[in-house]
């Protein structure tokens, strides 16, 4: 259902033009990728919006007009629900879906509904397997709402019992059960190529997938510290710190208006509300089996905890004195619906930053569980774009894909960070409470940000330059006038022990160059780095061409960059290297040094077109 609705939204046209793009570091640099993004998105609110009516209108047939309008208003103003609705993904379809199917399933055979709802809860089925894994749920619970009202005596109608066999009466069930699976399955295979062509085959890959993602640990965050499997109590936390207040205070009301005091609940009512409790239990208890959990897997059962809240609400109301709670009901969605869109706009346009100010809001959550989707990165990339030649800045980043769609520049991940490279470094607030992105996390310790940005309490996103190297080091050493060293990093690029955290004999050593022209050059120049021992015999050296985006340096424009590697493997006895660097033109010969850096040890110079970049002590 996700790719059918993209495609609805962004058109074949531009699909197919994405198609050369789909690899790992490619698709977000596709062209017009973000308003092909945008118009993926609009199908999804669309069925969003239309989906809360339609749960509304069922929950009217539940419970009454009081519920179902405001069942509603809560769920269409509920800020997580609202997050997740805009976004191509698979867990507002899923949400849909499976709770039509549960209610559809509940006025049939608790309600006395028609046929038409036990279609309509088959068919949404099939529709919630295709969006997400977790709807088989539903084939599990559906069978416990039929087999409840048939012994309950609640279904068949009172007519039909009296006029049928408890043996016809199983019978019936049992044809409205394969019913109800035959339409799922049909539903499936019409929307589904690849399950038509080879269900077998298409099942496997499918478990297979969700096994190897669902059930494998994740690194997550949970009261204070990183964690694998959080365990059971992560959703009981997430889910009160996603509901709103007037969403607490009609679950309250609810347990308060099922005592047996004042005007009472109707008696239909009791069990579908303790099946749609059921639902969330048993939904949040089969989520707690696999150890990733995040709070978005709770989406499926917000609606039933809005429509559970919005029952509440109506008790409170139908217990006023002479019947005015019908009379005041207009005016009491509309107190309701302002106290649940003050959330959302609070946040706006950064619904996922709405946390439950009962608890704290998102200071609280913060320290609570993972927090952050990308937001804020937007208002971090908007900066970096406004600089002069932000398509020449590179920016390394834990959310590398998402900065890459929205930054004019070339992004980096944490684990590709290089020195010579990265001009900016982005640190995210989800990586820092996991403990992730080592690399970027040591490289910014005990520095200022740049640009911080917090929302909601919660400090998304912090962006630091990258420290310009030492004094004493080569950079800024100028070849010919024409060329200047900018920057240099050395790594251990493959390492015979691997559990040392030193340079080592035997190991790859990575030296990167960045280069930075400062007039035009019609020679092609090339990077020569040898490795020399501490009593000056040359013992390897690695060349490689200097090329900016247009090609060599005969091709770069100045203050175009440009950056190559260069790996050299040491010897396997220990001693003391050093790494040194020159141009060589066209012709072999050395492209002059004409400018030191001031700092840089006469040691290190070594005229006239060689300089020592750094040295390397291999124990």
């Amino acid at each position: 259902m996700t790719m059918w609705h993209s495609l609805v939204g962004m058109g074949p046209e531009r699909a197919l033009g994405l198609v050369e793009y789909v690899r790992p570091d490619g698709l977000e640099k596709a062209p017009n990728y973000l308003e092909t993004l945008r118009l993926a998105r609009q199908p999804f609110a669309v069925m969003t919006a239309l989906a809360v009516v339609g749960i509304a209108l069922l929950t009217w047939r539940l419970f009454g007009a009081g519920p179902g309008l405001l069942a509603g208003v809560l769920l269409g103003l509920e800020p997580f629900f609202l997050a997740h609705s805009v976004v191509a993904h698979v867990d507002s379809n899923v949400t849909t879906w499976m709770t039509v199917s549960l209610l559809a399933a509940l006025v049939y055979f608790w309600a006395g509904g028609g046929r038409g709802y036990l279609a309509l809860s088959g068919v949404a089925a099939g529709l919630a397997f295709l969006s997400k894994a977790p709807s088989a749920f539903l084939p599990m619970f559906v069978p416990i709402v039929a087999i409840s009202a048939l012994l309950s005596g609640r279904w068949p109608s009172r007519t039909a019992q009296a006029e049928g066999s408890s043996r016809k009466r199983i019978l019936r069930l049992l044809v409205d059960g394969l019913a109800w699976g035959l339409l799922a399955l049909v539903t499936a295979m019409l929307l589904w190529p690849s399950f038509r062509a080879d269900p077998v085959g298409t099942l496997r890959q499918m478990v297979d997938y969700t096994e190897a993602v669902g059930g494998s640990d994740h690194e997550n965050f949970f009261l204070g510290r990183p964690v694998g499997d959080p365990g059971p109590l992560y959703y009981l936390v997430a889910l009160a710190f996603r509901l709103t207040p007037v969403t607490i205070l009609g679950l309250a009301l609810l347990v308060v208006g099922m005592l047996p005091i004042g005007r009472r609940v109707p008696n239909d009512w009791l069990p579908r509300i303790g099946l749609i409790v059921l639902y969330g239990v048993l939904f949040v208890g089969m989520m707690c089996l696999a150890p990733k959990k995040f709070d978005r897997y709770l989406l499926p059962i917000v609606p039933a905890v809005e429509i559970l809240a919005a029952v509440g609400l109506w008790l409170l109301l139908r217990r006023l004195p002479h019947g005015l709670g019908g009379r005041v009901l207009p005016a009491a969605l509309l107190v309701v619906g302002v106290a649940q869109i003050v959330p959302a706009a609070l946040v706006y346009p950064y619904y996922l930053a709405y946390y439950n100010p009962l608890l704290g809001g998102g200071a609280a959550a913060q320290k609570a569980f993972v927090v952050g989707w990308g937001e804020g990165l937007d208002i971090i990339t908007s900066y970096l774009n406004a600089k002069p030649n932000a398509e020449r800045l590179t920016v390394a980043g834990f959310y590398p894909r998402v900065i890459s769609a929205q930054f004019k520049g070339s992004v980096l991940s944490d684990k590709q960070y290089d020195a010579a490279q990265a001009d900016y470094v982005v640190l995210y607030v989800n990586a820092e409470q996991r403990d992730l992105a080592n690399r970027l996390r040591t490289v910014t310790r005990g520095r200022r940000s740049e640009v911080q940005v917090t929302i909601n309490g919660i400090r998304y996103a912090r962006l630091f330059p990258v420290p310009p190297p030492p004094r004493r080091n080569a950079a800024g050493t100028v070849f010919g006038g024409a060329i200047r060293l900018d920057r240099s990093f050395l790594k251990s690029d493959e390492r015979r022990y691997l559990k040392s955290d030193s340079v080592n004999p035997g190991d790859t050593v990575e030296l990167t160059l960045r280069w930075q022209l400062t007039r035009p050059i019609e020679e092609d120049l090339t990077a020569v780095v040898e490795l020399v021992d501490r009593r000056g015999a040359r013992i390897a050296e690695h060349v490689a061409p200097v090329t900016g985006a247009d090609g060599p340096t005969s091709a770069m424009r100045p203050s175009e960059i440009g950056i190559e590697s260069h790996r050299l493997e040491l010897p396997d006895t220990p001693n003391e290297y050093s790494l040194i660097v020159g141009l060589r033109r066209p012709n072999g010969e050395w492209l002059p040094i004409t400018s030191w850096p001031e700092r840089l040890g006469r040691e290190s110079r070594r005229a006239p077109g060689q300089v020592v970049v750094d040295t390397v002590d291999a124990e």
